[in-house]
């Protein structure tokens, strides 16, 4: 069971919360690999997912983290619904996702309707 926030309420949320989120995909970027302070390497993939939680939309980054991102492959248009994912602040407020989270852009339900016809 999801219990989404929209961007607009991301905003206003704390670094580091946990939520569950639901949009459109509308900007893909390449896979990256980020060194860390650790000195490890980790693949990157960042997307830009839109929701209407405003009349013309607004938009988020979303950072996709580990070998996971190596498999993903969702085109622009997508509607990408995730389960407690973190709140980061990457260039402002930024959403992130690893592995242990559940992602999916087979969700049925009402969300995915309104964003559908939105988009």
């Amino acid at each position: 069971m999801f219990n989404f926030s929209t961007i607009k309420e991301i905003w206003g949320l704390p670094d580091n919360a946990r939520i569950d989120f639901i949009g459109v995909v509308i900007s893909i970027g390449d896979l990256d690999e980020i060194n860390l302070k650790s000195g490890r390497v980790k693949p990157v993939w960042r997307i830009v997912i839109a929701d209407n939680s405003e009349e013309k939309g607004i938009s988020i980054q979303v950072a996709f983290w580990g070998e996971i991102c190596k498999k993903l492959n969702f085109p622009k248009g997508t509607v990408l619904a995730m389960k407690a994912i973190k709140v980061g602040v990457y260039n402002g407020k930024s959403l992130n996702v690893s592995e242990e989270n559940i992602f999916t852009s087979d969700y049925k339900g009402r969300e995915r309707d309104l964003l559908e016809r939105w988009a």
